[in-house]
């Protein structure tokens, strides 16, 4: 083995999370020893542990990670790397070099080229990005940069990333790649908005890993995105609204169950200020400035200064401010799973009849659909 004697074994990298539980898959660290002295070394791949043989040091074989990559594939490149550790002590040895942690760890990256065999994925970068989200809207939510609702939705898209290629790099996107991921998308029969819409997550993302240098690829900047909506262009079809006659209707049906009481006054004071169901439900007294609601959007973070109508003041009147809170929320906590089930009953007992025509485009291909107007669901807003 020449001057340094070393030897290099795999090994999962058994580390708890903070609640004391294991991953459901673990980094694969080559543990590099010497003269007493010992290296971890993170080559690039995570696996469960029950894809992984321990005495052989290797993944068994039919096996797949998270993100599609093969046993044969991973064990392939642990070759690589035994083989770079032997390299790396015979280069040291040849140039009269001290074998020491920093120069072992430096030549085995020269040798592999390090940042192009072991950087990080598109997907794996993904993670990093979703993960820090998560967390801040899990500890601190007031100052949290995305909601549920965009964190689903870029969980999403990474899913869609690596069913369309699980080992990309960032240094392989171009504006060929992206129409290539457009098509997959339109393939997999989304609409053309959701396309649209998704692609721009994309490009969020992406801007997110130039700006904390995990990507140096632009290239992407000056795609311009293939497939567009064009039903909103068309007066005739999406464009769902009430009636005056439709809403006064929903506003004055009789109902003795509180429930329903409280999801129509919601879904009229959304009618009344513009305003999301998630963004009313996230109304406290502190946003009334006598009849003018003062608050911030949650998507563009824009404030705004809307001035209440008699209506959707009379309803804030039903719901006067508990005296043992400092700064209440206006309206009574309700899911919207229970909001958009109760705003069904809502219609139904209004005597919501008709339809709405809705139309859709996947690709060049456009599809309608009829969707019966007592079905009203928060999407609206």
């Amino acid at each position: 083995m020449g001057k340094y004697k070393h030897r290099v074994s795999f090994r999962l990298e058994k580390r708890k999370d903070k609640n004391g539980n294991f991953p459901e898959e673990m980094p694969i660290n080559a543990d590099i020893t010497f003269g007493g002295k010992r290296i971890w070394y993170y080559y690039g791949y995570r696996i469960a542990p029950a894809k992984w043989d321990e005495k052989a040091q290797r993944v068994k074989r039919n096996n797949f990670n998270s993100d599609d990559v093969s046993a044969s594939d991973i064990n392939q490149r642990l070759i690589k790397i035994a083989s770079a550790v032997d390299d790396a002590f015979a280069q040291l040895e040849l140039r009269e070099e001290e074998a020491t942690p920093a120069t072992v760890r430096e030549e085995v990256k020269k040798i592999l080229d390090e940042e192009r065999c072991t950087r990080l994925t598109v997907c794996q970068t993904y993670d990093i990005l979703i993960d820090e989200r998560e967390k801040e809207i899990k500890e601190t939510p007031a100052t949290a940069q995305w909601s549920k609702g965009t964190l689903t939705k870029h969980k999403t898209m990474r899913k869609h990333l690596s069913g369309f290629r699980a080992t990309l790099y960032f240094e392989d996107i171009n504006d060929e790649l992206l129409a290539k991921f457009e098509l997959y998308l339109i393939g997999k029969r989304l609409s053309n908005s959701y396309v649209f819409k998704s692609m721009k997550d994309i490009k969020t993302f992406l801007n997110w890993a130039t700006k904390k240098g995990y990507n140096r690829n632009i290239k992407y900047q000056s795609y311009q995105q293939r497939f567009h909506d064009e039903t909103t262009s068309d007066t005739a079809v999406n464009h769902c609204a009430l009636t005056p006659e439709e809403l006064q209707s929903i506003m004055t049906f009789p109902t003795h169950r509180q429930a329903i009481d409280r999801a129509r006054d919601v879904f009229v004071f959304c009618c009344f200020t513009g305003l999301r169901f998630s963004e009313v439900m996230a109304l406290k007294r502190s946003n009334m400035d006598g009849d003018i609601l003062d608050t911030t959007a949650q998507k563009t973070r824009q404030r705004k200064r809307i001035p209440l109508a008699e209506d959707a003041m009379r309803i804030l009147s039903k719901y006067p401010a508990a005296p043992d809170e400092d700064d209440p929320r206006i309206f009574p906590k309700i899911s919207n799973q229970k909001f958009n089930s109760h705003l069904k009953e809502v219609g139904k007992l209004a005597g919501m009849t008709g339809d709405w025509i809705i139309e859709t485009q996947n690709g060049r291909s456009r599809t309608r659909t009829t969707v019966k107007k007592l079905l009203l669901s928060d999407k609206t807003f």
